[in-house]
């Protein structure tokens, strides 16, 4: 995470180094009209900038290292439960139902877990328009870079790989017994919505 008093710092920063260039140029030039209260633009970047920290980007990672550690619950305790079944035998469809009965906890977990980095990211999102469209101005470098390393440690946390993997065991077990569809469904769920943020996010950082 990034530090959030020097972020909110840094921010500040600039936009009282702005504030004060307006105003050098308002008196510096002859015939220039009052164009409202300086820094009113910079007090919104820092707004926007503050909301992003404070709420948003913490919230995303508070959501996912959740999800992050509801997978890795799910996948321990899905692992438990077959090593219990006898090696080289086939699972019979009522040693199937026990497993996941006795997996439904984390399962539960991960499908709540999946539930919010999606809102988080929708929230997050929505501030980051006019946030990078302010960021390519000059002297905000340090406030985008510190975004960015935000984002890369949100995608670099998220991995689809543990997700794919648990979801390919569940198919092939869920042709013995209908009962793993929750455990499916959960899986499918929690895969759509790490891809997604990884995706958006991405995309993002190559704007930064």
């Amino acid at each position: 995470m990034v530090d959030t008093p020097g972020f909110k710092k840094a921010a500040r920063a600039v936009a009282e180094a702005l504030t004060d260039r307006i105003i050098d140029l308002e008196q510096n030039v002859p015939g220039t009209e009052p164009r409202g209260p300086a820094g009113n633009d910079d007090d919104g970047l820092v707004k926007i900038v503050d909301g992003l920290q404070d709420e948003h980007l913490t919230d995303l990672v508070a959501q996912a290292n959740r999800l992050t550690a509801a997978m890795n619950d799910f996948g321990t305790a899905l692992a438990r439960q077959m090593n219990r079944i006898p090696s080289g035998s086939t699972p019979t469809a009522k040693a199937l139902v026990l497993v996941f009965r006795n997996c439904e906890g984390p399962r539960a977990e991960l499908d709540a877990a999946a539930d919010e980095p999606g809102r988080a990211w929708r929230r997050t999102s929505d501030d980051l328009p006019k946030a990078v469209s302010s960021f390519h101005e000059p002297g905000r470098k340090d406030l985008a870079d510190q975004v960015k390393q935000e984002l890369v440690g949100i995608t670099t946390g998220l991995d689809t790989g543990s997700l794919d993997e648990m979801q390919a065991v569940v198919g092939r077990m869920g042709l013995l017994s209908a009962s793993l569809g929750p455990a499916g469904r959960t899986l499918s769920k929690a895969l759509s919505v790490v891809t997604s943020i990884r995706t958006s996010a991405d995309a993002w950082v190559c704007q930064l």
